[in-house]
């Protein structure tokens, strides 16, 4: 399967990313606290690095079960994965009245491209070797 070195490889990898990213993001609140306001705008950060890692972990899985040429499948299907779990999560916001609807969902999706962004470069990198 996939050998626990990798696992550690992806998860530091995701983790300082993840870390540093969501420490900009706070900064950013605390500074401009009327343009960022968002409540629980950070519990994004943890639900989309959770599902990130979980998906980059699947595709290696797959990756290594299969063999190489199915990683931009396998990156399809991950990134499907993600957008299904986004929308649900985001669902009850949108339906909601809630006073903070167009920033909370503006700062979500700058999150969520952020490591999906993340998530390209390191599909990419894995390619080319």
């Amino acid at each position: 399967m996939i050998s626990s070195r990798l696992l550690f490889k992806i998860v530091k990898f995701y983790g300082v990313l993840g870390v540093s990213f969501f420490l900009i993001h706070l900064a950013f609140l605390r500074v401009f606290p009327e343009t960022f306001y968002a409540p629980d705008i950070l519990f994004s950060h943890l639900l989309l690095f959770l599902i990130t890692v979980f998906a980059v972990i699947v595709v290696e899985i797959i990756t290594k079960v299969f063999h190489q040429g199915v990683t931009s499948l396998g990156f399809l299907g991950a990134s499907l994965f993600k957008i299904i779990i986004s929308i649900i999560y985001l669902f009850p916001i949108l339906r909601g009245d809630f006073p903070y609807q167009i920033s909370y969902i503006i700062q979500f999706f700058f999150i969520y491209f952020f490591y999906l962004f993340a998530e390209v470069l390191y599909f990419l990198k894995k390619m080319k070797k």
